[in-house]
Formats: C-alpha cells, sequence, structure tokens
C-alpha cells in the first residue's frame, strides 16, 4: 500500500484499488495512445468524499481517482477516472517547450 501525501499520510492506497483504476485506464482508447507515445503512471491519488447520510452515518468513499501520466520528456497528462462507473472522464496534456538560449 501507498501513503498520500499532502497532508493526507493517514490515508493507505491499498493494491486493490490501484489495481482498479489500472484496469479503467487500460480500456481506455485514449490512455491506450498515451502509453503508445511512452506515457506512463506515475501516480494514482484517490478523492475522497465524505457523506453524511440521514440517518447521521458517516459514508467515506473514494469514487474518484487522479492519475498523473509522465512521458519522461515534457508531457504530463491528469486523467480523471470515475471508479463507480469504471470509466476514464477526463484527460488533460500538458507539453512544455523548452528554448535554450543560454549558449546562442
Amino acid at each position: 500500500m501507498g501513503s498520500m501525501g499532502n497532508g493526507m499520510s493517514n490515508i493507505k492506497v491499498s493494491d486493490e484499488y490501484k489495481a482498479n483504476v489500472n484496469t479503467i485506464l487500460s480500456s481506455d482508447v485514449d490512455v491506450a495512445n498515451l502509453i503508445s507515445e511512452d506515457y506512463n503512471v506515475t501516480s494514482i491519488k484517490p478523492v475522497i468524499k465524505n457523506v453524511i447520510e440521514g440517518d447521521g452515518t458517516l459514508v467515506t468513499k473514494a469514487t474518484t481517482a487522479i492519475v498523473i501520466m509522465e512521458d519522461g520528456d515534457s508531457g504530463v497528462a491528469t486523467v480523471e477516472v470515475d471508479v463507480e462507473i469504471s470509466a476514464v472522464t477526463k484527460i488533460t496534456i500538458v507539453t512544455t517547450t523548452v528554448i535554450d538560449k543560454s549558449s546562442s
């Protein structure tokens, strides 16, 4: 199990949760295209949702995961995965271009 950062060090992400997210990722065509472009999963972070039921019961679920994929060069993709419906819901890709002019 891995630990969460950002003040959530007491939250552990199970291998089963990560495997479930990876299964959802592997079934998405756009994610498959990113993998073919040498992107790799570098982080899986659950989004924790707390719901207080009518009887006062507190239910905590990680229904969404934010997945970071990097190509090792200049590209980073953020992939939102809805675990409840087993689907990728959004992909945001950012590519950085550096123009080094120090030797000109």
